[in-house]
Formats: C-alpha cells, structure tokens, sequence
C-alpha cells in the first residue's frame, strides 16, 4: 500500500495506511467510495471524485488544511513534430476535457507544479 503524503509549504507529513481492510484505489475506485460511504475508513483521493459525495453530506472532509490544489496533469512526451497518430489522438482528447495545465515544455510544468506546492 502506497504512502500517504500530504504537504503544506514546507512541512511534510507521511502516513503508512494501516487497518482490517486496506484497498488499492487504482484497483477499485468505486469499491473504496462506497467503503468509506458506509464507515469503514478514511478515503484518500482527488477532491474532484468525492466532491459530490461531500456535498450531500455522504461523506465528511478531514485535514481540509492540508489539501494541496491541483493544477491540472502534465503530459511529458518527445519532439512534437513526429508524435504517431494514436499518441497525437490521446494528447488531442486529453486536452479537450481541459485537464492539461497547457505548458510547452519540462520547465514550465516544473514551474507550475513548485507553485502549487508553495500553496
């Protein structure tokens, strides 16, 4: 089971998961959901995929202090001028659901991300 990590400014806080019932939410994410619905744990995941359960009182937020934004994914990949067809169709679909944080290039990203961090 992964570590969870959460970090405010410049202090960082580690947390081995431990308990009866441990779930790999890349596995499950919908089993985990309902698991922590029904009282069975603490969920750790993007507040965009509890938000609703959040608002209508199914689930509580903790640590809410500790919360970091995000700032949308980064997207690293070769020379733009001879991305396949299949790679050029995910960057092209992935951009359309405006999840890129629209950086041209490893620094910018870089950049993007150590100010979300800051926060």
């Amino acid at each position: 089971m992964p570590t969870w990590e959460f970090q405010r400014r410049r202090t960082v806080v580690k947390v081995e998961p431990s308990g009866p019932l441990l779930l790999d939410v890349d596995a499950d994410i919908e089993l985990a959901i309902r698991m922590a619905i029904a009282g069975k744990g603490v969920i750790h995941l993007f507040e965009e995929l509890l938000g609703p359960h959040i608002e209508g009182g199914a689930l509580e937020p903790v640590l809410r202090s500790w919360w970091r934004p995000f700032v949308g994914a980064f997207l690293f990949y070769p020379d733009r001028s001879h991305l396949s067809a299949p790679l050029r169709a995910f960057i092209d679909f992935v951009k359309s659901r405006g999840v890129l944080t629209g950086c041209t290039d490893a620094g910018q990203a870089a950049a993007a991300a150590a100010a979300a961090a800051a926060v």
